[in-house]
């Protein structure tokens, strides 16, 4: 909350001048039944403007997550807002849209250090806590212990260190430490923030409004999720080729998860004629918003209810653009399926999140991991995931298959936890090296589980994995073979199967997930699925990826996200647990829900176009969900 107009100054506190304008904003919502996520803050903490002379526009601000009375006046603003509306039972509370750690000057680039007195002090007690000897951390960054002085002597790192040069910096190496740090204070300050809320009386809904910071680089949901949050958020902006992935790893097991904000974002032509308008801007508009509901993810909302020519949903003269009707649609499909959502039924793939690489200066390589993960599994191979996070791994469960994406680094605990699940019983296919450590030192894992394997440099663009299934042609474009490492085993052989007490290893020495030919990786995932006995929940004799069917199972029905990224096409499906066959089209760049029932019944749908058989022929005809006569 910028400008002291409508705090305290001493306290912090909202005045009553905001309380009351408060007040008659959430009357006017409730007699429109409109639920209120009230906001407390924006991209970072701020209660007032921060007071600077003529002489010190270049200095340090205050830290806004561990500055002692920066959080004091956070407290005293929140405090103010609950004692007065603990008890409205439609208010609920988004600690903080969008944020980043921990520079107020720097946001929306990834966490970087605002660089004052206090964050450097808590920096240093991080990192003694977490490495006990500074022999430890020196080993880490490839430093001495005379180099590292003390752990008073530890800088921050500098902006440069947490980004990937290609040489010249050997300080990249504490980026990981940084971004763990970042984690661990934000969550804390969330914590923090959540026992203000509950200490005023309030158990209302708390939430933190990320955007898709919380699944790249900056402050991850799989992180701040054990805050005391409610339900995490994604907003969904900027991924437009990785929309379902956004939905998949911003959820954490066990914890709600929300599209929050949506919508298509301005795109430009050179001359700054648009891309996007009402109109061009309907198809991704309509995925966004379906794959709101992809993946055990619980809807999407869209930005803005305003007159804005881009984001918002009327026009400038205050006419509804189409996507209003569009709205109003999805409102009733949500309504109508609501009921059903009692409830989740997991997955029996887990893809683990490679956490360590993520958040380290190779973060753009473990995301297309990720990504391509997710758009293989379940646009070629038609199964569905869930995602684990490398450091919450005790959320992993019991899957039958583990899916660990070209990892390179991994934490030894994570690895523990993985191998125990394999010898237990679970099939693990894991692609390229994944013996280094978190910093990406190399250890001797693989041969600790039977993979007598080398690291070398991956330097051929071509490369042919050898497979009991036939050759699979990988290329490896771009920077790839300046950056990535691969395995080698013995006999020249590059893959390889094996058990592990109850259960299985299939192992790639190539990173498959790095490699540009998607369809080269569908069978080394069938050949997993197999071996680990995963169940389909729906068959099909659709081929094209472009064509998404993603099934989220509840107790007594299935729910289904259809999304198009190709022609007008014909889509039909068999739905498992009811043995249902589901056919209809699907239209260029167009999405569909569909809520499936234990029997075979349709019980919702949104904008799917089903066919049916014409009375006494063979013919099929269209019928739209909004053609269908009213009951």
């Amino acid at each position: 909350m910028g400008g002291s107009k409508f705090v305290e100054p001493i306290t912090g506190a909202a005045n009553e001048r905001f309380l009351r304008n408060l007040e008659a904003f959430l009357a006017a919502a409730h007699r429109h039944n409109i639920a209120v996520n009230f906001t407390f803050f924006a991209f970072t903490p701020r209660v007032s403007e921060p007071r600077r002379s003529a002489n010190d526009a270049e200095s340090t601000p205050a830290n806004p997550y561990l500055d002692p009375a920066a959080i004091e006046a956070e407290e005293g603003y929140i405090a103010s807002v609950v004692e007065r509306f603990g008890k409205v039972p439609w208010l609920s509370y988004d600690l903080i849209n969008e944020p980043s750690f921990s520079n107020p000057r720097n946001i929306f680039h990834g966490n970087i250090p605002n660089g004052d007195p206090v964050e450097l002090s808590a920096w240093h007690d991080w990192l003694q806590k977490r490495y006990t000897k500074l022999s430890a951390l020196a080993n880490a960054w490839r430093t001495t212990d005379v180099q590292l002085g003390s752990w008073q002597s530890i800088p921050l790192p500098k902006p440069a260190d947490l980004v990937y040069d290609r040489y010249g910096n050997d300080q990249q190496v504490r980026a990981l430490d940084y971004n763990l740090f970042a984690q661990d204070m934000f969550s804390h300050w969330v914590r923090t923030m959540v026992d203000v809320i509950h200490g005023s009386g309030s158990s209302q809904l708390i939430d933190v409004g990320q955007d898709e910071g919380g699944v790249t680089k900056r402050l991850l949901n799989q992180f701040y999720a054990t805050s005391g949050v409610s339900f995490t958020t994604n907003h969904t902006y900027w991924q437009d080729d990785a929309l379902l992935w956004d939905s998949v790893v911003a959820k954490r097991p066990g914890m709600p998860n929300i599209t929050g904000e949506t919508g298509y974002q301005p795109a430009w032509n050179p001359d700054g004629t648009w891309r996007y308008d009402e109109l061009t801007g309907s198809a991704i508009e309509e995925r966004k918003w379906v794959l709101g509901f992809a993946a055990g993810s619980s809807g999407a909302m869209q930005w803005d209810w305003a007159r804005e020519p881009d984001f918002g949903v009327q026009r400038s003269d205050g006419s509804a653009k189409s996507w209003e009707f569009m709205m109003r649609d999805l409102g009733a499909f949500a309504t109508a399926a609501a009921p059903y959502a009692t409830g989740l039924i997991s997955p029996e793939v887990a893809i683990v999140l490679p956490q360590s690489y993520q958040l380290s200066t190779r973060n753009s390589e473990a995301l297309q991991a990720q990504q391509t993960a997710v758009r293989v599994l379940f646009q070629y191979n038609r199964v569905e995931a869930y995602a684990v996070g490398e450091y919450q791994i005790e959320t992993l469960g019991k899957p039958k298959l583990i899916l660990l994406p070209s990892p390179y680094g991994l934490s030894e605990n994570a690895w523990k936890v993985i191998e125990a699940r394999v010898r237990e019983g679970a099939t693990l296919l894991v692609s390229g090296p994944f013996s280094a450590d978190e910093h990406l030192h190399p250890l001797d894992r693989a041969s600790g589980v039977g993979i007598q394997s080398t690291v070398v440099p991956l330097q051929q663009r071509h490369n042919t994995l050898h497979t009991s299934f036939g050759d699979l042609a990988l290329e490896y474009d771009g920077l790839a073979t300046t950056l990535l490492d691969r395995a080698t085993l013995p006999g020249g052989k590059n893959f390889q199967e094996f058990p592990l007490d109850k259960g299985r290893i299939i192992f790639s020495a190539l990173p498959l997930e790095l490699n540009s030919d998607l369809a080269s990786i569908a069978p080394v995932y069938d050949r997993a699925l197999k071996a680990a006995g995963v169940q389909e929940t729906y068959t099909t004799d659709v081929t094209n990826p472009g064509i998404l069917i993603c099934p989220t199972r509840l107790p007594h029905a299935t729910l289904y996200a259809l999304t198009s990224e190709t022609e007008d096409s014909a889509v039909s499906f068999t739905d498992k647990r009811s043995g249902k066959v589901i056919a209809g089209r699907l239209g260029a760049g167009k999405a569909a829900l569909l809520l499936v029932g234990e029997h075979g019944e349709l019980l919702a749908t949104y904008h799917w176009a089903q066919e049916v058989a014409a009375p006494g022929t063979g013919a099929r005809a269209r019928v739209s969900d909004l053609e269908k006569p009213a009951k």
